[in-house]
């Protein structure tokens, strides 16, 4: 039987079942009801399920930025098995120290944001109280210490 031009193109776009044996390298081109359309280096594109180990939001940012992802056959057919790192993450080292260092560095969270070391809390809010708890606080400035506020309280 001859199949026609758009018959044959059509055939060509549609995902596959399976991939071939071993790991894929993949971009996430689509999400739809928990399933996840990824086309291979390659042009193939299947039909694939996040694997239990990730994190659907590593997904979903990796369909967002294109960043590529780690594909092969698992037990539910074409699995996702996680992103293909690219970039520097946050330096641990040896004695659990961590390192982030960047131009601009800008942290956000939608309720409340708190760091902590030992016993020193800093915990700022969303309804714009912050708050500093420890049990000595030194603050060290080389000219102007300047507190704009309508009321200070001082014990």
């Amino acid at each position: 039987m001859i199949k026609s031009k758009s018959s044959a193109r059509k055939a060509a776009r549609s995902p596959v079942a399976e991939l071939a044996a071993g790991l894929h390298i993949a971009v996430v081109e689509l999400e739809s009801a928990g399933q996840f359309r990824v086309r291979t280096l390659d042009g193939q594109r299947v039909g694939a399920v996040l694997d239990e180990t990730v994190d659907r939001a590593l997904a979903e940012e990796c369909l967002r930025t294109g960043r590529r992802m780690l594909v092969a056959n698992g037990p539910n057919g074409p699995t996702i098995f996680g992103a293909v790192q690219t970039a520097r993450s946050v330096d641990v080292d040896f004695d659990g120290r961590a390192s982030l260092q960047a131009r601009d560095v800008r942290i956000v969270a939608d309720e409340r944001l708190t760091l902590e070391a030992g016993p020193v809390i800093l915990r700022l809010e969303k309804n714009g109280h912050v708050r500093i708890d420890g049990t000595k606080m030194t603050i060290d400035v080389a000219s102007l210490l300047k507190v704009l506020a309508a009321k200070v309280e001082l014990p």
